[in-house]
């Protein structure tokens, strides 16, 4: 081995160690915690100022850390990003951001979002975010992509605070946000698209009521209810001549970023326990129903023979292969995305500032018609 190679092998050996290292102690930090400034690190480690900021750039690149001008580094709160599609030469750029935790809906748009993409010869950026996100990575690539044409957003459970809202009509680019977000209006390059979370809610309801269920409970295995699900809810409630106090609600609420499928499991429980007189439960998600289906048989009852159970969404096939099949409100997924992407890439004069997708009731065999 020549010396040139080997002071080389050197240097990057020393390079990956103090960047291990770095990470090391990134790992054991809280988000947005602010780090030591470069001239202090590099004493801590004994390394030349030059090598530190060599490693900094590079854990930035890798979204690591945030270097905010005039006040920092911080920890990043680990948002990522991803090149999901190879695409050709003169490529209109697209982004799309979404939580990162898997969620079967969730997998399925952004598939989907990455099948159109390749389609449409579109480089598309996927964006990583994580709970805690406060935004600043998102615009950090942002502001690495100035050829970006547009941003497909689903954002977390928690929602979008209004200052990142602003920030991003102020890109004066188009962005849609798969959120149910009334004051969108406001904001001039903003676009919503969402479910009809009132239709989803009245078709449940209506389908428990009309096989003669009165003994009704309400599984809110996901956070953040919808006024557009209650209202749909508590309409087919009163076409019965009913009130929402009918509706029985568990006391165990739902947390953002929780296993629905526990929650869905422990308010099931929860609401048996206090309330054996039940026949039927609405379960706010399809996860949360697989969780349910597991507290019914844990007290001796069965599905639907003792409590009949509606949800929505499904997981590919699960919903009607599970026992007993699931009746459920169900969209189309892939026109929902196809959706996006017309929004943001057909041009402003056309685009409504807010979509509603359809739903439909998918009825099988949880449901029993009671005597």
């Amino acid at each position: 081995m020549s010396i040139q190679s080997s002071v080389f092998k050197n240097e990057n050996s020393r390079h990956n160690e103090l960047k291990a290292c770095l990470l090391d102690q990134i790992g054991r930090s809280d988000c947005n915690m602010r780090l030591p400034s470069e001239t202090a690190l590099a004493k801590q480690f004994n390394v030349c100022r030059a090598t530190m900021n060599k490693v900094m750039v590079e854990l930035e690149r890798e979204g690591y850390v945030v270097r905010r001008p005039g006040k920092g580094t911080f920890v990043s709160p680990r948002d990522k990003t991803v090149e999901s599609s190879a695409a050709r030469n003169g490529s209109r750029t697209v982004m799309i951001a979404y939580p990162d935790f898997f969620a079967y809906p969730l997998w399925q748009a952004v598939h989907f979002a990455e099948m159109l993409a390749l389609k449409q010869n579109l480089r598309l950026i996927n964006f990583k975010m994580q709970a805690e996100t406060d935004y600043a990575t998102l615009f950090h690539v942002i502001q690495q992509n100035p050829d970006l044409e547009g941003i497909l957003m689903i954002p977390p459970a928690t929602g979008m605070p209004r200052p990142v809202l602003r920030q991003l009509d102020a890109l004066n680019i188009p962005c849609v946000l798969q959120i149910s977000q009334e004051n969108v209006s406001i904001y001039r390059n903003l676009c919503t698209i969402d479910w009809d979370h009132f239709k989803s809610g009245y078709l449940r309801m209506k389908a428990l009521l009309a096989r003669g269920h009165r003994k009704i409970g309400f599984v809110e295995n996901e956070p953040g209810r919808l006024a557009a699900t209650d209202r749909g809810i508590h309409h087919a409630l009163r076409e019965y001549g009913l009130r929402q106090q009918h509706l029985l609600r568990s006391k165990i609420a739902a947390s953002s970023w929780k296993d629905p499928v526990e929650t869905g499991y422990h308010q099931t429980a929860e609401l048996l326990e206090h309330h054996p007189e039940l026949t039927a439960l609405l379960v706010d998600t399809f996860p949360g129903a697989y969780g349910a289906l597991r507290a019914i048989d844990e007290r001796g009852l069965r599905c639907p023979a003792d409590v009949s159970l509606v949800t929505a969404m499904d997981m590919m096939s699960y919903g009607r292969l599970s026992r007993p099949a699931l009746t459920t409100v169900l969209g189309n997924s892939e026109a929902l995305i196809e959706r996006m992407f017309q929004m943001i890439l057909g041009g402003r004069s056309d685009v409504p500032r807010h979509v509603v997708q359809d739903v439909e009731l998918i009825e099988r065999e949880s449901i029993r018609t009671l005597s």
